[in-house]
């Protein structure tokens, strides 16, 4: 806390909205879990870690998204981390089955998400 860095802040920033967000979802406030782990989202590379260890925040978030019926904004993150992996993921390819089952997102979004999410090699 007594270095005056602006990493330093943004890292404790981070790093305590990340661990708040995980504890909302453990408490099964998926709400406050996807507010607070969004708020964390773009900034968790600062608080340092593994790229695994990030992707299981960005789970927590996905799946947070989901549980607290914001089906439109997980679908947007799943694409996201789909386009990201040249669509082989299948963490995001299974919660987007699971929203296109759910049937409270857009079927038509999911399906122009998850296309949009293909590589071009493999749609032609």
């Amino acid at each position: 806390q007594a270095h005056p860095s602006g990493e330093r802040r943004d890292a404790a920033r981070n790093g305590a909205l990340a661990a708040f967000g995980l504890i909302a979802f453990h408490e099964r406030d998926y709400r406050e879990a996807a507010r607070l782990l969004g708020a964390a989202r773009d900034g968790l590379l600062t608080v340092g870690g593994s790229h695994a260890q990030r992707d299981l925040f960005e789970q927590a978030y996905a799946e947070s998204l989901i549980r607290s019926g914001e089906h439109d904004r997980a679908a947007i993150v799943l694409v996201e981390r789909l386009a990201r992996r040249k669509g082989q993921n299948r963490f995001a390819s299974r919660r987007l089955e699971k929203l296109g089952r759910l049937g409270k997102t857009a079927s038509g979004l999911v399906a122009a998400l998850a296309v949009a999410s293909t590589p071009l090699a493999i749609a032609h």
